[in-house]
């Protein structure tokens, strides 16, 4: 017994891995700890800044939580990124004042965009395109093939009420630019308080009055962001859209395909016998809804303070930047004597979305709601202005750079 202790007392290492093996884990030992882990961002001369904290009294917490948070509406995104055509009928004494303020869906006759797209039901170019409340663009036969199906939008499954829901959509042509390609620009004229920015040369042959245009006016279609659609272009529209599918109706391959494009003629034809019952009566203010006091134009005294900037000449918001702006009024003076057409070579594009903050920095885009993305670019102004010209703004810009730039190394001395 004793000599039997004494083995199992010699032999600890043997014994306690036989207990492990047999379930008894008494006699393990607890695992290491790691090694502590320094930081080395002192070694790369990193370090985080410190926090500031703010504190806000008590009646600054909701203002602040209500000016931060903005929820996105399909409605303004729409008002930022297309152009529409309007009901002669209705009353736009809102959008006459502010920009921002939506259009309401009955009274859009068609809308206007730019540039190529694809219908994302059978990814290829819209026929008769119609774009809906979300902002979704599909081909009519498409859309109305879905819509039998379910009564939602097939990309974000926005509901959708009906083909009322729909409208027509124009695809404007546009061009795209590089840095070192020349763009056509021309000189537009703006009245302090005016939603429409037009050329220069033909702004100032009229009156200038605060009212919406119709689309036949001079170059309201390249620049105006709303204007009212008159019938017999609503016709034409319409006429174009029947040709595109009468000739889709010959390719069609399938029953249903066929079937969708003759229940958009259909459409169509309904569409147009609604717009020929419209009453309208012209009046020198504008266009009046018959038995209704309320007019689509309203004209008003002529403000002191004009605005005058260089646009795209095909209305894309392709603007001139303020530096440039700068060296045309040293060479010409009066912004009235600016030549109304250039075509300068872009030395550098930057593409911004308005925001209110810079709308009120750049008052002449006070006609532009927010949201809405422009390009701002620099040019060569050498064939425009003077060597002279542009020898003394380069040498203000530096001196300009110069105070800048210590001004910023006092603010960080101290």
């Amino acid at each position: 017994m004793s000599s039997m202790h004494g083995a199992q007392s010699s032999n600890p290492s043997t014994d306690g891995s036989r207990l492990g093996q047999g379930g008894s884990d008494h006699t393990q030992r607890r695992p290491r700890r790691k090694k502590r882990q320094e930081s080395l961002n002192h070694l790369i001369d990193f370090q985080l800044p410190e926090r500031e904290i703010v504190e806000l009294a008590d009646h600054e917490h909701d203002v602040a939580t209500e000016v931060s948070y903005k929820p996105y509406k399909k409605e303004a995104f729409l008002n930022a990124n297309f152009r529409f055509l309007l009901d002669p009928l209705g009353d736009y004494t809102r959008q006459l004042a502010d920009p921002d303020i939506c259009f309401d869906w009955d009274e859009i006759e068609q809308v206007l965009g730019y540039g190529a797209s694809s219908c994302p039901i059978c990814l290829e170019t819209p026929t008769a395109p119609r774009i809906a409340r979300c902002g979704h663009m599909f081909c009519l036969a498409c859309i109305i093939h879905h819509l039998h199906e379910t009564r939602a939008c097939p990309i974000c499954w926005d509901d959708m009420s009906g083909s009322h829901d729909l409208k027509p959509v124009r695809l404007l042509p546009c061009r795209t630019y590089q840095t070192g390609d020349p763009i056509d620009m021309v000189l537009v004229h703006r009245c302090a308080g005016s939603m429409f920015a037009l050329p220069a040369q033909e702004h100032q042959k009229n009156k200038p009055v605060l009212k919406v245009p119709w689309n036949t006016a001079p170059d309201v279609m390249t620049f105006s962001r709303f204007m009212l659609a008159g019938p017999e272009y609503m016709e034409e529209e319409f006429r174009k859209e029947e040709e595109c599918l009468r000739h889709a109706a010959e390719k069609a391959e399938e029953d249903d395909e066929l079937a969708a494009i003759l229940m958009s003629l259909d459409f169509l034809d309904h569409h147009k016998e609604r717009q020929r019952e419209k009453p309208i009566k012209k009046t020198n203010g504008g266009v009046r809804r018959q038995g209704n006091s309320m007019t689509a134009g309203i004209t008003m005294t002529t403000p002191a303070v004009e605005y005058y900037f260089y646009q795209a000449a095909d209305g894309q918001l392709f603007f001139l930047s303020s530096h440039a702006i700068k060296v045309l009024r040293h060479e010409f003076g009066d912004y009235a004597d600016f030549p109304t057409q250039i075509c300068p070579v872009i030395q550098h594009m930057e593409d911004v979305t308005l925001t209110e903050d810079m709308r009120k920095r750049l008052k002449y885009l006070g006609h532009l709601p927010i949201g809405c993305s422009i390009t701002v670019i620099e040019v060569e102004l050498s064939a425009i202005v003077s060597k002279e010209t542009l020898d003394q703004m380069s040498s203000k810009s530096l001196q300009m750079r110069k105070i800048v730039f210590q001004a910023s190394n006092l603010k960080y001395a101290f």
